[in-house]
């Protein structure tokens, strides 16, 4: 493989593991979508080669659709927990992308309700939405980049709404403390 699938192989194989908490670093298998695997057309591209590539080689697992093109409801894995484990390699690939892989797996679920529902009380605010790392926009899949978009604009909408009510009220004690001047 170049370089470019090397790395696009060693973020696929990373996005099938399943991270413990810190105190139990165990790594266990995960079944993912295909389609939340990519962030970018060449990456589907890529994807689809390497799945292909790593299901002969058995080292992946795929089930859902049969056509040739990936569909929403094909999903893949590693094939067996064992080669987490005895790969030390994907052990290494794992620690490089630790960070991102936490930050992900606690944000899912906000991301899924958030879709499910369209309510914007499971966007992040504040220091979580200042947490996420300019570095993570490159790992993250298009709904990741859409829900962080949506949490950043809904946070700019509430800044600017807050400043909005903190020059109101300003304004009514400025006019407040004239008008008792001129009363004097």
């Amino acid at each position: 493989l170049n370089d470019r699938l090397q790395r696009v192989a060693q973020r696929l194989f990373t996005e099938l593991v399943h991270i413990g908490p810190d105190d139990q670093p165990l790594y266990t298998r995960r079944r993912r979508r295909l389609d939340e695997l990519w962030t970018t057309e060449e990456d589907r591209k890529d994807i689809q080669h390497l799945v292909n590539v790593f299901t002969q080689a058995r080292l992946l697992v795929t089930e859902g659709s049969d056509s040739a093109e990936i569909g929403s409801f094909e999903t893949v894995e590693i094939i067996h927990e064992s080669l987490i484990r005895t790969w030390d390699e994907l052990r290494g690939w794992i620690q490089q992308r630790r960070d991102f892989l936490v930050w992900r797996a606690a944000v899912a679920p906000r991301v899924s309700r958030w879709l499910n529902t369209g309510e914007d009380d499971s966007l992040l605010r504040g220091s979580e939405l200042t947490e996420v790392k300019a570095a993570f926009d490159d790992e993250m899949n298009a709904l990741e980049k859409k829900f962080v978009a949506r949490s950043r604009a809904a946070e700019k909408t509430r800044a600017d709404s807050e400043r909005d009510r903190r020059i109101e009220s300003e304004s009514r004690e400025l006019a407040a403390a004239s008008f008792s001047q001129l009363s004097i």
